[in-house]
């Protein structure tokens, strides 16, 4: 199995410092000191101040880094793709990578968040709160950016908690399914969710899903979210459904290895799963 696994730690699409930076650098030395594989690395610029741009901070140094991860994407092939980082905007290439080999593509984000903002409707301008919304809306972002477009109805927010009034007026016109609070524990719920008739599925998970008292080291901590078991749980409850193509984590700011320790069995649970084995 052609799996590829990148370390791309994007921070300039949430904000004007480097927590993700440092995150997804801890999460990839613990990784590496744990588990025998190699990972590929895609550079980020760490000088400069990020300003904005068509409406987005960060603007050029974000699509330069899309630009760079969606060349390796279309070269390598890989059929399947773990991801380290860094921000939310990391999805855009890899979901649309994934999307062109399979249109039915099943989405789970696992988020806090919806990542449903626009340039237009976003008062941060933070990227990392818009991918979402370029894969379902297809918006354009570059001219050298390929995006395909996510089937709505295929799209399932997970723990989402924290919408802003434009990502709920664009949930509710585009029928997308939220899986909130009211649906704690998720793995027992996809028990009885309508789910997407899709053979594969690619999982984003953003650990700020997590309730805060289990993990709190995250870019925007949220209370009330889900455990790390129900997190574990509702990943191998979906790879049960699915093939799974791809799964991301995401917009970790811890850099202590012994708080890392905390996401050894999410990390042991993706690990299996990308190389199509089920836990006993």
């Amino acid at each position: 199995m052609n799996r590829i696994n990148f370390f791309a730690p994007q921070w300039q699409g949430s904000g004007l410092t480097r927590e993700l930076y440092d995150g997804a650098l801890a999460l990839k030395d613990f990784i590496s000191q744990n588990y025998d594989f190699k990972v590929l690395e895609i550079p980020v610029r760490l000088d400069g101040t990020p300003f904005v741009e068509n409406g987005i901070l960060g603007f050029r140094e974000i699509t330069a880094q899309l630009m760079a991860l969606q060349e390796v994407l279309e070269r390598e092939e890989a059929e399947k793709t773990l991801l380290l980082g860094g921000g939310c905007g990391l999805e855009i290439p890899f979901v649309s990578r994934h999307l062109f080999h399979d249109r039915d593509l099943a989405l789970y984000w696992f988020d806090a968040h919806g990542d449903l903002n626009s340039p237009e409707t976003s008062t941060s301008h933070h990227f990392h709160g818009m991918p979402l919304r370029y894969l379902t809306q297809n918006l354009p972002l570059h001219d050298s950016i390929n995006i395909l477009r996510a089937d709505p109805s295929r799209v399932i927010l997970m723990g989402s908690r924290d919408l802003d009034t434009p990502e709920e007026h664009f949930i509710r016109e585009n029928s997308i399914r939220v899986m909130g609070p009211e649906c704690f524990p998720l793995h027992r719920a996809l028990e009885n969710e309508v789910l997407p008739s899709s053979e594969r599925a690619y999982i984003h998970i953003d650990l700020d899903v997590l309730d805060p008292a289990e993990f709190r080291n995250v870019k925007c901590p949220v209370r009330e979210g889900i455990t790390l078991e129900d997190l574990c749980a509702s990943v191998e409850k979906i790879s049960e459904l699915h093939e799974v193509a791809g799964i991301s984590i995401l917009e970790n700011t811890e850099t202590r290895p012994a708080e890392l320790e905390l996401l050894r069995d999410l990390l042991d649970s993706c690990m299996r799963i990308l190389d199509n084995k089920h836990s006993c």
